[in-house]
């Protein structure tokens, strides 16, 4: 018999008491450190292999049923936590230092949200992570799903940080140990990256020096304009297609016209609103080197001096 307690930080086994000097779970298999000053409320650890859904998207309810946009269904040992945060660390630090330790760590942000961009906070708190102190409203909520290789294996994280009404401060953390590696899209992030940078490269489609694209490209530029941009209806985003290559810069100019059109057209479509165009040839090399490749832009999101 095992069992953990672990706001006392107590492990019982067998009739044997064993007092944790921190937790029962040791911080050398924390992806995601302890932070000085936060206080454990919960924790809980699988000792055997369980069936777990990897939520890598914002939520809904639909019909009385749970919704997401994306998610994967795996078998994994799962490991979760929630923290008090200390009075003086609001949700935007306490988050910015999670997201920054993951990407210290080598870590890949599949996907990242703050307020309403990640759906209802009721979802994630009561349905989905099922933690009373997560509840909140939707405008106070950061959540981000991302995968980190340790020592040659893939680990699964997920942070979600609430301010409730009271203005406390909980995170709760998931770290997955999937039964088999997990691989995921690689445009996977494209709509929380081009809501929080302004621009974003999309991986993968890499337009011919005449503009054109194979049509591997043309399936997966429509998967992300239905899975990812309808949410932009109101904004400005431009296609920017880039051409290097041996033509002259005139020829790859007027070819990334064209290339930038197509691409609009075919976004526009599968998105509903129109998308502009812009085609830039080899004028906008990427550190320093001429590169054919396609970003979406939204001009009024870049970051300004």
């Amino acid at each position: 018999m095992s069992l953990f307690l672990s706001k006392n930080k107590i492990g019982f086994f067998g009739g044997v008491i064993l007092l944790c000097a921190t937790s029962c779970i040791t911080a050398k298999e924390l992806i995601l450190s302890e932070q000085p000053r936060y206080r454990l409320n919960t924790e809980s650890t699988s000792e055997q292999v369980e069936p777990y859904t990897f939520i890598y998207g914002p939520v809904d309810k639909v019909k009385h049923e749970i919704s997401f946009t994306r998610s994967v269904k795996l078998f994994g040992k799962i490991y979760r936590r929630t923290y008090e945060t200390p009075t003086d660390i609001g949700r935007i630090e306490a988050f910015g230092r999670y997201r920054s330790e993951l990407l210290d760590k080598g870590g890949e942000i599949l996907f990242e949200c703050e307020g309403r961009d990640c759906g209802r906070a009721t979802i994630w708190g009561n349905e989905i992570f099922k933690e009373r102190e997560l509840s909140t409203i939707d405008k106070k909520q950061s959540f981000l799903a991302g995968t980190v290789q340790v020592d040659g294996a893939q680990k699964l994280i997920s942070v979600y940080v609430v301010e409730r009404a009271n203005r406390r401060v909980f995170a709760h953390i998931v770290e997955v140990a999937p039964e088999s590696n997990i691989k995921f899209a690689t445009n996977s992030n494209i709509d929380s990256k081009l809501a929080r940078d302004g621009i974003v490269h999309i991986e993968g489609v890499i337009p011919n020096q005449d503009g054109k694209l194979s049509n591997e490209s043309i399936v997966e530029l429509r998967r992300i304009a239905r899975e990812q941009l309808t949410a932009f209806t109101d904004e400005s985003i431009y296609v920017v297609c880039h051409l290097a290559g041996s033509l002259s810069s005139e020829e790859l100019v007027a070819n990334s016209q064209v290339c930038a059109e197509t691409i609009s057209a075919l976004l526009a479509e599968e998105a509903g609103f129109e998308i502009l165009a812009f085609g830039v040839g080899p004028f906008a090399p990427l550190d320093g080197v001429a590169q054919s490749r396609i970003e979406l832009i939204i001009p009024k999101l870049l970051p300004r001096d």
